[in-house]
């Protein structure tokens, strides 16, 4: 117990210094992408939360990678996963990933607490960090200016609470 509440700290005191950071107002919107024609991450908000997916173009790549809030998550939920897949809520703080693919599209969806003010993204390709080119957020495709980066979220209810309050 311990020492998951130590790699809890250690990961928030992450977040906190994440030295890339990119508003969630840039996140609004799904990005354009589709499995055969495209690569890499693909991350958006709506009003149904957080959605990060990932494409491969028809090749096989490992996406594995760690969310971090300020904040705890109200909701994870993997999609479209396969039998070795995981999406797991390490710590209500913590959401890690790892994924084969080789087509199709595959991802996770999540809610932070209202009162979260950051969430982290370390995302990763094939054993390394992906390249910044490689992710797209929110429907204008902006790319962050590396990995990991962190989105900053304004006050006014763009996470949820557990009863959309």
């Amino acid at each position: 117990m311990a020492h998951r509440t130590l790699i809890a700290l250690a990961l928030l005191f992450a977040v906190a210094l994440a030295p890339l950071a990119v508003d969630d107002v840039t996140c609004s919107g799904k990005p354009n992408f589709a499995a055969l024609e495209s690569k890499g991450y693909f991350l958006w908000r709506d009003q149904g939360g957080w959605h990060l997916r990932w494409v491969t173009k028809g090749q096989r790549h490992d996406f594995a990678g760690t969310i971090a809030s300020d904040g705890p998550f109200v909701t994870c939920e993997g999609t479209e996963q396969g039998s070795s897949d995981a999406v797991v809520l390490a710590s209500p703080e913590v959401i890690r990933f790892d994924s084969r693919s080789s087509g199709g599209v595959k991802g996770l969806d999540f809610a932070v607490d209202h009162r979260a003010t950051k969430i982290s993204f370390n995302l990763q390709m094939d054993g390394q960090a992906v390249p910044a080119d490689l992710v797209r957020l929110g429907f204008r495709g902006v790319r962050p200016e590396g990995v990991p980066f962190r989105v900053e979220l304004r006050p006014s209810g763009l996470s949820a609470s557990p009863r959309g309050e």
